[in-house]
């Protein structure tokens, strides 16, 4: 009974492991100690020598000691009284079968062969028996055995076949040889065929797993996975060798111990699985990791989209990216910095929330909020209870450090990048685009929200967080004032419990207005700090920065000299280390002559009389050795240093400053050292006090002993001279074709040398002149400016061209419209007899609107190929401009009932109302789509969708200031917008039914509306409050205006009346009589005198505003009118119908100027430009139209056979077809494509199906038709681009309004006119370029 002992306890030990359950495990426990033990009692049949001889491997089975601590039957089994092997005589009808198909019998050979107490291995044979029929018990009994013989014949051929196969995986690299056996593994298992066995499987399983990881090496192990992959080559490299091993000695072993060896190569795959287990374990965890790590950088790519400004970041001055700044010397501001940390540290309800500190110019803020800023940085201290967790150091010097709207996003950037919590609720928020809105939405989307989001969970970071805010008075505008106004009011209403603001800034009377709440411990006014206390401070820094001085009688009297001033203490210094290497004695000098030169300071003297003390005698130091003209040109470039439109490099103000080179303006910063410096190649100030110096002659001019000086800069008079080097140098720099671009077949986006060559022939001079030369127009009144109206007058006659063409290249083309109607502005401004000139600037201001707001832009070439070519306004400049230009494409109109607009805008959906801003550069359109939209008025781009309305968006206007939108919507509500972020500002509610009209006040605080209610209402803006509300109408009111002064309104109403109120009373004053239809707009007059009115009685009647008489009936409209306007002047009423067409009037006269025909639905909306040279509108064609007034640029619409042909005919020369149709068009077409005859052998049809046909007479076989693309020598594709059908290359784009002919039509004679172009010996694609004859 020995075998059942030590073969049950392995069975049960197999059986346990594939068992499912602890009580499925006990049931198979008892089963199987049953199964052997009725084994083994079965009586032996005699067995003879052949019998012993059988003997098969197949069926031996090594059975150890493991397990035995399941060996509850088994234990119960007598032992037999052999200790060494059993033989059980084989019986094939009755085979070995375990309870379960899967047996696990080679899970045997996973068990610890020979480490039993005898260490030797125990063997069992199972032979076949002879016995009676079997009952179902025994019969289950005899498949087992069956199956058992069956699975030990697999493991052994499996160990067999492995064994003879790992010699021929051997390799040097384990890694490499376990993926090879593992290949091999399965390789083996197919050929073996069997799912059944424990061993195959469980190598299987192992194999799949190495070649696993193979397949994760190949792909790349993450970085944090790298230690767990080295440890699994590791034991690979162990394990490995042991098989080599295994394989080596297999080869002297017979064949009955196969199965050793098969248990000795699970448990080295065992050993292998482990380590890998624990690999992909790592790996898990390392893809977690990078999961994370990726969500943290998608967190920060988002964080991004705040667009921080860096040179506003205190750090910026260890980056040295951008203005020097310096913290308090050691020893000073020591109360100031003590009050404000104790403050910032005091966590306490009571303790403010904000800290104002004010001082005057050059008092030192600045200085103290850096050091505020570098004291809590969280490294800087550990024992500070408060972090900073923000800063922003406004300067005028930049533009990202003046606007307002860049301090939030650029702090909550920082902010988030130090609190995780407020980072995970900023990042749920997704409220990145508030970077575009005003302060108060920034407010609230950026801190308020998030902030008290992660409340919760900033428990876990204990610290509060410092904000600091510096020289909140250079802010642009009044944007300080309002930035604070905002903050405390934010402050007020919502708990930002755990963020503190330190805010400074000069003592501006705005800003002292918003702090007189403050509590006395939450402001510091430096100019109330005892003035012992402040020159104590001075002197310690002047003697830290002077130490070689330290103890002279001179360090002494600067010391006095600067009474308490930091700034006069701080420019001395600048001025006495010129650089490094100066000596003492070299200092002491320029200190003695420094006091020597000075004025005594007036006892009380206020900081300015201070500083301008140093000023002058820094001046006079750097000029005073020069005379003439080479004082002239220092002092211009100083003056230029401080008045160009944005901070430059010497080699640039050396270029605008005639006859002076770089090394001239080297030398003036040097010697100006003390109050200039460069940094990133751009010159700066060191305080905004020193260019107020320069620019009051009051100040800059003065005497010293009995000498003169006169140092100060007369503005409009350098204006005007850099005016004059920006075209002198746009003159010489500016030329045809300046990006070398070789091909008008190019879009500007595929050609990959452009930036390049723009870099290269666009001089940083050259691209400054370009962008800023209107900055440099001076006031006319106050100088001479012959010289540059004549320059200007120049410009345009071939170079405006080639400035249009480098404002492209330089992705600026936006700009140039506008700044040609600034210079035409200030050309008006300069006299009558410039009117031509104005004149001759406002049709290259219309023609780069037609360029930079056409698809033609895309391709810089196409300035020349197409818009030039199709440019149809004939002046005496245009017509200049075309022969320099004699062989672009030849592009011929006739005239018809289409206009040519100066751009169209596709909205996409019927626009309903628009407006212009009153500085001409915006366009606002209200749509069906419940939407309001901004435009730039000069190329046409969409730059803003405010979404809110909820109905059709019936009304837009626009404040005078250009701030502010304002929209009445048949949602019945009144909103009100920032024009430039798009923010909703208020929502007015009191209306009952539709607004269908709404506008502001001239001077921008109130707001009147009209709604199909029968209501006209009137609003406050700031508060958004209903003031008035006007009651007369009995139908719907349709449209509402105020008059200039504010002071009366009108309204029109679906019952046919005009009504005159006064806005500040609410009574009505008069009612206007008429009309025989509804009254759909209504408006006066810039003086108040007079009111139009368009009706749906088709008419357009003008009105006294005082006595109600009629005065005059505009006729010529053929359908409703729906919108009428005056010109800003009053001259001009343009008004627009149902009718499609758009009507410019004499006011005087009341004779039709012009008519603008070119939609194609009704015109909704239409709105004068400021200036009165544009008309915008807007129609149910969906799209914004905009006009030149003066000219009208007439272009017409030509398109194909829209209806019936009705009538064909040939010449009698055979050449052409003439074709007619219910289109009420006659169109002649090229017979010539068809090779016609003239001998009555083809015959041409026409069709209802729009289409003209040739025909064989004598066949009667179709030869040709008339239509269709593929007799096209081009076609024209989206945008209307001309496109070659072969190459697909872009020829020409031309104007969809022109109507082109396609390449059969030679001539059309059409009701609506037409377009033809012809390429014949025009230079397109490589020959481009000499499309040009200087």
């Amino acid at each position: 009974m020995y075998l059942a002992s030590r073969l049950s306890p392995a069975l049960i030990s197999m059986a346990d492991e594939i068992s499912p359950t602890p009580k499925e495990s006990k049931k198979k426990h008892r089963d199987i100690g049953k199964l052997v033990r009725d084994l083994i009692k079965r009586p032996n049949l005699p067995k003879s020598a052949n019998d012993s001889a059988r003997q098969s491997n197949s069926t031996r089975i090594s059975a150890s000691a493991s397990g035995a601590h399941h060996g509850t039957d088994a234990g119960n089994a007598e032992p037999t009284a052999s200790g060494g092997n059993a033989t059980l005589n084989e019986n094939h009808t009755a085979p070995f079968h375990l309870a379960r198909p899967s047996s696990s019998v080679p899970h045997l050979l996973g068990s610890a062969v020979g480490q039993e107490e005898d260490n030797r291995e125990t063997s069992l044979t199972l032979t076949p028996v002879a016995g009676p029929v079997l009952t179902n018990t025994q019969a289950q009994i005899s498949d087992q055995k069956a199956t058992t013989k069956e699975s030990v014949k697999v493991a052994v051929r499996f160990t067999q076949t492995l064994l003879k196969k790992l010699p021929d995986c051997v390799t040097t690299n384990p890694v490499k040889m376990a993926f090879s056996v593992a290949k091999v593994i399965i390789e083996i298992k197919d050929a073996v065929g069997s799912n059944k066995d424990e061993l195959v499987q469980r190598l299987e399983e192992t194999a799949n797993r190495l070649l696993a990881v193979e397949r994760t090496v190949v792909s790349g192990v993450p970085k944090a996975a790298e230690e767990a992959m080295e440890n699994l080559k590791k034991i690979l490299g162990e394990e490995m060798k042991e098989l080599k091993d295994l394989a080596d000695k297999s080869l002297t072993i017979q064949i009955l111990d196969n199965e050793a060896y098969g248990s000795k190569i699970q448990q080295i795959f065992q050993r292998v699985k482990g380590a890998m287990t624990a690999f992909f374990f790592e790996m898990a965890i390392s893809i977690q990791q990078t999961a994370s790590e990726i969500h943290d950088d998608t967190k920060r790519a988002a964080l991004e989209r705040l667009h921080p400004s860096e040179k506003a970041d205190h750090k910026t001055v260890l980056e040295e990216k951008g203005l020097k700044r310096e913290a308090c010397t050691g020893g000073t501001r020591v109360k100031i910095l003590e009050d404000i940390t104790k403050w910032a540290n005091d966590r306490s309800l009571a303790s403010p929330r904000v800290f104002w500190l004010t001082g005057q110019a050059g008092s030192g803020k600045t200085t103290i909020a850096y050091t505020i800023a570098k004291l809590f940085e969280k490294d800087a201290d550990s024992s500070q209870q408060t972090l900073l967790g923000g800063n922003f150091l406004c300067s005028r010097q930049f533009q990202e450090t003046q606007a307002q709207t860049r301090i939030l996003p650029t702090i909550a950037y920082q902010l988030a990048r130090k609190c995780k919590s407020y980072a995970d609720a900023l990042h749920v928020a997704d409220k990145f685009d508030s970077v575009k809105f005003n302060v108060a939405t920034q407010l609230r989307d950026l801190f308020v929200g998030p902030w008290q989001q992660s409340e919760g969970t900033r428990e876990l970071e204990p610290f509060p967080y410092l904000i600091v805010i510096d020289a909140l008075d250079e802010i642009e505008g009044e944007g300080g004032s309002a930035f604070l106004g905002d903050l405390l009011h934010t402050i007020d209403r919502y708990d930002l419990r755990g963020l503190k603001f330190f805010v400074t800034s000069r003592s501006d009377p705005e800003l002292v207005e918003r702090c007189k709440a403050f509590t006395s411990e939450a402001v510091c006014r430096l100019q109330d700090v005892p003035i012992e206390e402040a020159r104590s401070d001075v002197g310690i820094y002047l003697k830290d920065k002077l130490k070689k001085l330290h103890g002279s009688p001179e360090l002494a009297e600067l010391e006095r000299r600067a009474d308490g001033l930091f700034i006069y203490a701080a420019t001395a210094v600048k001025y006495l280390i010129p650089h490094r290497s100066v000596t003492v004695r070299e200092q002491t000098k320029m200190l003695k002559n420094l006091l020597s030169k000075s004025y005594e300071p007036v006892s009380g003297s206020d900081a300015t009389s201070l500083i301008d003390e140093l000023y002058r005698q820094i001046i006079c130091d750097a000029f005073s050795p020069f005379k003439g003209e080479f004082l002239i040109y220092r002092l211009g470039i100083l003056y230029t240093f401080l008045c160009t439109a944005e901070r430059t490099s010497t080699p640039t103000v050396a270029a605008l400053v005639a006859d002076s080179d770089n090394e001239v303006a080297k030398a003036v910063l040097d010697d100006l050292h003390a109050v200039l410096y460069s940094q990133d190649d751009r010159i700066f100030w060191y305080h905004a006090s020193f260019p107020d110096f320069i620019f009051d002659p009051a100040r800059s001019n003065f005497r010293i002993g009995e000498k003169d000086f006169a140092f100060s800069c007369n503005e409009p008079a350098h204006h005007n001279l850099l005016g004059e080097s920006c075209f002198r140098i746009m003159k010489s720099g500016l030329r045809f074709n300046m990006g070398n671009i070789p091909s008008s077949f190019l879009f500007d986006c595929d050609n990959a040398a452009l930036a390049e060559q723009v870099n290269k022939n666009i001089s940083a001079v050259l691209r400054y002149s370009s962008q800023h030369w209107t900055h440099h127009l001076p006031p006319p009144q106050l100088i001479n400016i012959d010289n540059l109206l004549r320059l200007i007058s120049e410009f345009l006659q071939i170079h405006v061209l080639f400035w249009i063409e480098a404002m492209n290249l330089l992705g600026l083309r936006n700009q140039c419209t506008p700044m040609l109607q600034c210079a035409r502005q200030w050309v008006l401004k300069c006299g009558d007899n410039y009117s031509e000139l104005a004149r001759d600037i406002g049709v290259a201001a219309n023609f780069a609107t037609y360029f930079t707001g056409s698809p033609a832009a895309e391709s810089t070439p196409h300035l020349y190929i197409s818009a030039l070519a199709t440019w149809p306004q004939d002046t005496s400049l245009s017509r200049n401009w075309k022969n320099k230009f004699s062989r672009i494409p030849a592009f011929t109109h006739t005239k018809g009932s289409v206009d040519l607009p100066l751009m169209t805008v596709s909205a996409g959906v019927a626009i309903a109302s628009v407006a212009f801003s009153s500085d001409g550069t915006r366009i606002v359109s209200g749509s069906y789509d419940n939407s309001v939209r901004v435009w730039d008025a000069s190329t046409g781009a969409e730059l803003i969708e405010l979404k809110g309305h909820t109905g059709t968006v019936n009304s837009v206007a626009i404040s005078s200031d250009g701030t502010q939108i304002v929209s009445g919507s048949s949602d019945n509500s009144v909103r009100v917008w920032d024009m430039s972020t798009g923010v909703e500002l208020k929502e007015l509610k009191g209306h009952t039914k539709s607004v269908n009209s709404a506008t502001f006040s001239s001077d921008g605080t109130w707001i009147v509306s009209g709604s199909s209610d029968n209501f006209v209402r009137v609003w406050d803006v700031p508060t958004g409050v209903e003031l008035k509300e006007l009651k007369g109408h009995t139908r719907p009111v349709n449209s509402v205006a105020f008059s200039s002064d504010g002071t009366r309104i009108v309204s029109g109403s679906y019952n046919n009346s005009v009504r005159v109120w006064d806005a500040l009373a609410g009574v009505e004053l008069k009612e206007l009589k008429g009309h025989t239809g509804s009254v759909n707009s209504v408006v006066f007059s810039s003086d108040g005198t007079r009111i139009v009115s368009g009706s749906y009685d088709n008419s357009v009647q003008v009105w006294d505003a005082s006595t109600g008489v009629e005065l005059k009936g505009l006729k010529g409209h053929t359908r409703s009118v729906n919108s009428v306007v005056f010109s800003s002047g009053g001259t001009r009423i343009v008004s627009s119908s149902f009718d499609k067409s758009v009507r410019v009037w004499d006011v005087s006269t009341g004779v039709e100027l012009k008519e603008l025909k070119g939609h194609t639905e009704s015109v909704e909306s239409v709105a004068f430009s400021s200036d009165g040279t544009r008309i915008v509108s807007g129609s149910s064609d969906k799209s914004v139209r905009v006009w030149d007034v003066s000219t009208g640029l007439e272009l017409k619409e030509l398109k194909g056979h829209t209806g019936p042909v009705i009538s064909v005919a040939f010449l009698s020369d055979g050449t052409w077809v003439v074709s007619g149709s219910y289109d009420r068009s006659v169109r002649v077409w090229d017979a010539l494509t068809v090779a016609f005859s003239s001998d009555g052998t083809r015959i041409v049809s026409g069709s209802d199906d729009n289409s003209v046909r040739v025909w064989d007479v004598s066949t009667g076989i179709l030869s040709d038709i008339l239509i269709g693309d593929e007799c096209f020598a081009w076609h024209l594709a989206d945008s209307n681009w001309i496109i070659s059908s072969q190459e697909q290359n872009p020829l020409m784009w031309v104007p969809q309004e022109a109507g082109l002919c396609t390449p059969f039509n030679i001539l059309i004679i059409s009701q609506s006119g037409f377009a033809t172009v012809y390429f014949h010996q025009s230079m397109i694609g490589v020959d481009w370029v000499h499309s040009y004859t200087p």
